[in-house]
C-alpha cells in the first residue's frame, strides 16, 4: 500500500505535537467546573491545535473507565460478562477525528483545561456541527425491519426486553425525515440544516455538563439558513449508550440502499442518480432532475409580481420561510426575509403535502396520506395474518410470504402478540434493498468495510423570546466561557493569542503567518527556509480576487474561486503569459534565496530534532507503516518502559502520528519470538512519531491478521548476547588480574600471556569485546546443552 493513500479524504493537516504532561496526571474535572477553564471555540484552528491531547484524552478516559470496572471485579471476586464486553469499546481513531475537524461547516464546541497553576492540562472538548451525510439513500426510519437488523445478540436482546430507549413506533424518524434537507453527496454533502449533530465528545468528569451546556445553547440559538436546529443526533458506542439515553437520546434507525442490490436493478436509472423530485406548480406533473443535487421533496414556483419576498411566498405556501431560504440560498448570498424578488424568478418551495418519509401503515391510514416507503404494522394482541391483510387490502398469502422469513410459524389465523411487527406494502420487495447506515461514509464506500452506527436522536425544546435569556446550565457553572486559546503551559507562551467573536475571521486568515511563528519558536536556532512563490494561476486568483474588493461586488468565495477555474481554463496561452512571468520572476528571487539559506545552513533539515522544522514529504517518505518500532528517550519518559517493542497499526503520515500495539515475547527460551498483546488488555498507544524509532524485524508466519502473527527482532537477541558475553568476559579478565600473583607458577602459558599484558597497562581499561556472528551464538547454545546432558563430543 502507498503511504500517501492514508491520508483520508482530507486536506492534509501539519504535524500534531506531543503533549508534555501525561495524561495519567490529568485530575477529574468536577461538574460545576471548578478550578478549571472553560474555552468557547467557534473555528477549527482551535480544535486543531489541541487534537493531539483529544485524541490522548479519550484514551485515558477508556483507561480509566477500565481501571473501574476491574476495581469493582476484583472486589466481587469474579469478572462479568459486562465488563468483558466493554473491553470490545475502542475510543475515537485519529483518523476520524482529524476528517471531522476538517470537514464540519460550521463547527463550535468547547474545551475544558485546567488552571494555568495546574498546567492548563485538557480535561474535557465537544464539538458541535450541522448534520450531514454522503449517501443519496439516506432515509430516517425506525420501523423498517433492517433498521436494527444488523444489531449483535446481546444487543437485540437488549432491545426486545425493553433495556435500550429507541424510537418504537417510528414518529420520531418521521418528523425528521419531513425535514428540508439539500446537497451533492460527491462534493459538500446532503445538509440538514435543522439538525444539530454532536461529532465529538471526550471528558473527564464533565462530560454531562458540556452536553448540557451544548444543548441549551442550541435551544436559545437564533435562527439563521444554515443553522435552524430542532434535533440533535450523535453516533453513540456501547459504552455511552447509558450515558446518552439518560440525557434525554433514543436510538432511531437509519437506512441506506444496499450498493449490491441497486446495482442489479438497472429498470430505474434515473431514480438512482436522483432521490429528491421536482413538480410543477400546480402538482399535475413531476419531474426527475438528473444531477446529484438530493434534497427533501420540492416544487418549483415562478414569482407573479415584483416585490415579493420570501417571507411572503412563505406564507403564501405554509411553510417556513427559513427552509425556503435554505432551498434558495443559491440566487444570491445576501438573500433575506424581506429580500424583493423580480418577476419571472422561479423558486424552490418545500413540498409538505408530499409525506414520503411515513412507514407505520396504521399512522398513514388515518391521515389518509400515501408514502412509497415500504410500510410497517404494529398488530394488535390476538389480531390474526388475515384480519390485517383485508385491513390494508392485500392479498393473505402474499403477506404471509413477506413476512415469512421473520416468522416462520405465521399462519392466516394465526394469533399474534401485542406490537408484533409485520410488513403490509411492497410485498414483492427484497428484504436486502436496504441496509442500515453507516455514518461519515461517502458514496464509493462499501457495506462490509464499516459497522452500522447507533444513531441517536433528541428534539430539543426551542426557547422563545421570552425564555432565551434563562441558562439555568451556564448560570450554574463555577467558571464563564472565554474565547481566549489557552495552551498548556508548556507550549510557548507567546504563541498564545486572544481572539474574540469579532476577530475570528482575521485570525483564520492569518493561519499562515501563525504556523510559522510556531515554527520559530519550536525551531528557534535555526531560521525557516524561504517561501516557495505562487503558482501562475494562484497570481490570476488574486488579481480577480482584488477586482472584485475594488468594485465592491459580494460574490461567495466558493463561486468566485470557480468562475476563476473556468476563466482560466478558458484563457489563451498568450493571456497566461503576464502571470507566467510573474512566476518566473519570484522563482529566480526564491532560487537566490534558497541558495544562500543552503550555503548559511548545510543539512538543517537532515538534522534538525523537532518535527515542526522537518518537510512535509519527509512525513510521507517515514517507513513506519507496519513496521516494529521502539521508543525513544522522550517516549519511554512520558509512557514508560513496560514494553520494549511495539508494532505500528496506524500511521498518519501528514500528521505524524502512529497508533501503535505492543509485543510481548512468546517463548522464554531460545531465540526470542515476539507476538502483540492481547488487544483486551487496553495497552495499545497513541503517540507522535518523533519519539519512535524503527528497528530491524522479520515477519515469520505471514498471516493476514495481525494478532496471529510472529515476528523476530535480532536486536532484541543479539543485545541480551552481546551483554552476557561481555560481562562473562569481563569477570574473567577480573578473575585472571587477581590471581594472576598468586597462582603465578601454576598458571598456564596463555593466561600468563593475557595477565602480562594487563600488567603492561594498568591505566587502560580493556575495549568491550565485538559481538559475535549467529553461528558462533548457535555454536554456543549447543555447548551448553552437551555439557548440561553430560555428552562425551570429542572436541
Amino acid at each position: 500500500m502507498n503511504q500517501e493513500d492514508l491520508v483520508a479524504k482530507r486536506f492534509a493537516g501539519k504535524p500534531l505535537r506531543q503533549p508534555e504532561y501525561k495524561m495519567r496526571d490529568v485530575p477529574t474535572c468536577s461538574r460545576d467546573l471548578t478550578d478549571s477553564i472553560l474555552q468557547e471555540v467557534s473555528f477549527r484552528e482551535g480544535f486543531q491545535d489541541a487534537m493531539a491531547e483529544m485524541i490522548l484524552l479519550c484514551k485515558e478516559v477508556m483507561r480509566r473507565r477500565q481501571a473501574k470496572d476491574d476495581e469493582s471485579n476484583l472486589k466481587c471476586r469474579k469478572r462479568t460478562k459486562d465488563a468483558n464486553k466493554n473491553r470490545t469499546t475502542k475510543p475515537l481513531s485519529l483518523e476520524y477525528m482529524a476528517d471531522r475537524l476538517d470537514v464540519d461547516d460550521p463547527i463550535s464546541g468547547f474545551l475544558v483545561r485546567t488552571t494555568r497553576k495546574e498546567g492548563n492540562m485538557l480535561q474535557g472538548f465537544i464539538t458541535v456541527t450541522t448534520f450531514t451525510n454522503w449517501q443519496k439513500s439516506f432515509r430516517w426510519d425506525s420501523m423498517h425491519d433492517s433498521a436494527f437488523a444488523y444489531d449483535s445478540t446481546d444487543l437485540a436482546r437488549e432491545m426486545s426486553k425493553g433495556k435500550r430507549k429507541y424510537d418504537i413506533d417510528g414518529k420520531l424518524a418521521a418528523e425528521i425525515q419531513n425535514t428540508v434537507r439539500c446537497g451533492d453527496p460527491w462534493n459538500e454533502g446532503i445538509v440538514w440544516p435543522r439538525v444539530a449533530e454532536v461529532s465529538l465528545l471526550g471528558a473527564l468528569g464533565c462530560g454531562k455538563t458540556l452536553l448540557s451546556l451544548v444543548i441549551e445553547r442550541l435551544e436559545c440559538s437564533q435562527a439563521s439558513i444554515a443553522k435552524n436546529y430542532d434535533y440533535i443526533v450523535l453516533q453513540a458506542t456501547n459504552n455511552s449508550i447509558p450515558f446518552y439515553e439518560s440525557m434525554g437520546f433514543v436510538r432511531v434507525g437509519a437506512l441506506t440502499k444496499n450498493p449490491d442490490f441497486e446495482n442489479k436493478d438497472t429498470t430505474n436509472d434515473a431514480t438512482l442518480r436522483v432521490t429528491g423530485t421536482i413538480e410543477s406548480k400546480d402538482g399535475a406533473t413531476t419531474q426527475e432532475a438528473k444531477s446529484q443535487i438530493v434534497s427533501s421533496p420540492v416544487f418549483v414556483y415562478t414569482i407573479e409580481k415584483s416585490g415579493q419576498t420570501p417571507a411572503f411566498v412563505a406564507k403564501k405556501f405554509k411553510v417556513d420561510v427559513w427552509d425556503l431560504m435554505f432551498l434558495n440560498q443559491h440566487l444570491s448570498e445576501s438573500l433575506q426575509s424581506r429580500s424583493w424578488l423580480r418577476k419571472g424568478l422561479q423558486m424552490y418551495i418545500p413540498n409538505n403535502s408530499c409525506d414520503d418519509s411515513i412507514s407505520n401503515a396504521e399512522h398513514n391510514m388515518k391521515n389518509n396520506s400515501k408514502s412509497s416507503a415500504t410500510q410497517w404494522y404494529l398488530a394488535k394482541n390476538n389480531e390474526t395474518p388475515k384480519e390485517i391483510a383485508h385491513k390494508f387490502g392485500v392479498q393473505c398469502k402474499d403477506l404471509i410470504k413477506a413476512n415469512k422469513d421473520r416468522i416462520s410459524f405465521l399462519q392466516s389465523n394465526s394469533k399474534l402478540i401485542e406490537a408484533t411487527k409485520l410488513q403490509v406494502s411492497n410485498l414483492s420487495t427484497h428484504h436486502d434493498t436496504y441496509v442500515p447506515y453507516c455514518h461519515w461514509t461517502f458514496p464509493d464506500d462499501k457495506f462490509e468495510d464499516n459497522e452500522p452506527s447507533y444513531m441517536m436522536v433528541r428534539k430539543l425544546n426551542r426557547r422563545n423570546k421570552m425564555t432565551i435569556k434563562l441558562r439555568p446550565v451556564e448560570s450554574s457553572l463555577a467558571v464563564k466561557a472565554t474565547h481566549k486559546l489557552i495552551y498548556s503551559i508548556n507550549a510557548p507562551s507567546n504563541v498564545e493569542a486572544s481572539i474574540t467573536k469579532q476577530s475570528t475571521k482575521s485570525a483564520i486568515l492569518s493561519e499562515d503567518n501563525l504556523n510559522r511563528q510556531k515554527k520559530q519558536i519550536m525551531c528557534p536556532v535555526q531560521p525557516l527556509p524561504p517561501k516557495r512563490p505562487l503558482s501562475s494561476y494562484f497570481y490570476f486568483l488574486n488579481e480577480v480576487k482584488e477586482r472584485a474588493k475594488l468594485n465592491q461586488v459580494k460574490v461567495k468565495m466558493t463561486e468566485l474561486n470557480k468562475s476563476a477555474a473556468q476563466k482560466w481554463s478558458n484563457m489563451t496561452p498568450f493571456e497566461k503569459n503576464k502571470y507566467e512571468n510573474l512566476r518566473e520572476r519570484d522563482l529566480e528571487v526564491y532560487t537566490e534565496k534558497m541558495n544562500k539559506y543552503k550555503k548559511d545552513h548545510p543539512g538543517y533539515m537532515e538534522t534538525s530534532k523537532h518535527t515542526a522544522c522537518v518537510k512535509h514529504d519527509e512525513y510521507i517518505k517515514s517507513g513506519f507503516f507496519n513496521k516494529v518500532v521502539k521508543l525513544n528517550e522522550d517516549g519511554l519518559r512520558q509512557n514508560g518502559n513496560e514494553f520494549k517493542y511495539y508494532y505500528v497499526l496506524t500511521y498518519v503520515p501528514d500528521l505524524f502520528w502512529c497508533h501503535l500495539a505492543p509485543m510481548r515475547r512468546k517463548n522464554s527460551s531460545g531465540r526470542p519470538i515476539w507476538k502483540l498483546v492481547n488487544e483486551e488488555e487496553g495497552k495499545e498507544l497513541d503517540i507522535s512519531a518523533q519519539m519512535c524509532e524503527v528497528v530491524e524485524s522479520k515477519v515469520l508466519k505471514g498471516c493476514p491478521d495481525a494478532d496471529e502473527e510472529e515476528w523476530d527482532i535480532p536486536e532484541s537477541y543479539l543485545e541480551k548476547s552481546n551483554v552476557r558475553s561481555n560481562i562473562n568476559h569481563m569477570k574473567n579478565v577480573k578473575n585472571l588480574h587477581d590471581n594472576s600473583h598468586e597462582n603465578h607458577a601454576k598458571t598456564p602459558k596463555h593466561k600468563h600471556t593475557l595477565c602480562s599484558n594487563i600488567n603492561l597497562h594498568p591505566d587502560q581499561p580493556l575495549p568491550p569485546k565485538r559481538p559475535i556472528c549467529a553461528f558462533f551464538i548457535f555454536l554456543n547454545e549447543q555447548k551448553e546443552k552437551m555439557k548440561v546432558s553430560e555428552s562425551k563430543v570429542d572436541m
